[in-house]
């Protein structure tokens, strides 16, 4: 089933046997198998489906659409040419509402980084080149966060300058590294047409303040692994899902790094042994052995 929608499959049975593809309806998340065997739905948020006039051997399909937000309306590079005055720059990303940050500079120029967010506000920004906490930028500064990107300050007319738009991630904000999205240096690079170094260069030593704390940009860069639907997941999701299995294990017959990645097998995640290992000796966890209390 290729979805991008977050779901958890509870007590499920294999059964044999065709499967008719006979179109149904979901109504009020009830997939009633008297109407069909292959049902599509678009839910909202966390949904439960519950199941009516199922035969005693019979399969069912059910497509899931809709679900997470795309790459695209969490962050946005623009390129964009300076008019002397104000711009109004359309990104798709709903900085009014949602919140976010703005990384911009002048890339034909000798000019330093800006960084300015919602969190601080209009009148506060970040100079890469200078070492206050923050300052006051004006007329130069961001203008206006809009519900379709930002409102440029003043600039110099014809001046070539790039900025990147980041959605606050409401989810990693509430539920911290376990709700990361993937995103490389890769990524960003390609989107620039720049190579990764420079992407590491402009991030190093660059921080941003958050409700859980304050994170250097490259907290943000992880790597991914994939699932058996296709969807990509972050490694620092993965390590805290490492950190809740040891937190939660038998202590007298604690989870081994293989039972933990047999673990995320069966969830649909591919994770291997050695991968674990690493991850559990980078967070300075000790292994099963070690773990283990003895009476």
């Amino acid at each position: 089933m290729a979805n991008d929608k977050d779901f958890i499959l509870k007590n499920p049975v294999e059964v044999g046997g065709p499967t008719n593809v006979t179109l149904g309806t979901v109504t009020s998340n009830n997939i009633d198998l008297a109407r069909g065997n292959y049902f599509k739905d678009t839910p909202t948020g966390t949904s439960t489906y519950s199941i009516s006039n199922a035969g005693a051997v019979q399969s069912f399909q059910l497509e899931v659409t809709g679900g997470l937000e795309a790459v695209a309306s969490s962050f946005s590079t623009t390129l964009y040419e300076g008019t002397g005055s104000n711009i109004v720059i359309n990104n798709g990303i709903d900085l009014a509402g949602d919140g976010g940050l703005v990384w911009y500079r002048r890339r034909d120029a000798a000019e330093n980084n800006s960084l300015e967010d919602t969190v601080r506000g209009l009148d506060k920004v970040i100079y890469t080149d200078s070492t206050n906490a923050q300052a006051d930028p004006g007329a130069y500064g961001l203008q206006a966060f809009n519900s379709n990107g930002f409102t440029a300050g003043l600039n110099t007319s014809g001046g070539d300058y790039v900025s990147w738009t980041f959605k606050k991630q409401t989810k990693f904000l509430s539920d911290g590294n376990i709700a990361m999205i993937p995103m490389t240096l890769k990524e960003i690079s390609s989107s620039l047409d720049i190579h990764e170094s420079t992407v590491s260069r402009a991030t190093n030593n660059k921080y941003v303040q958050t409700p859980r704390g304050v994170y250097e940009l490259k907290h943000f860069f992880s790597s991914e692994l994939s699932t058996d639907t296709g969807k990509m997941v972050s490694s620092k999701a993965i390590m805290e899902m490492i950190r809740d299995i040891i937190k939660n294990e038998n202590k007298v017959k604690p989870s081994s790094d293989s039972k933990i990645s047999k673990y995320f097998k069966d969830q649909g995640i591919s994770v291997a042994r050695r991968t674990v290992t690493k991850y559990r000796e980078r967070m300075g966890i000790q292994n099963s052995s070690e773990r283990k209390i003895r009476n």
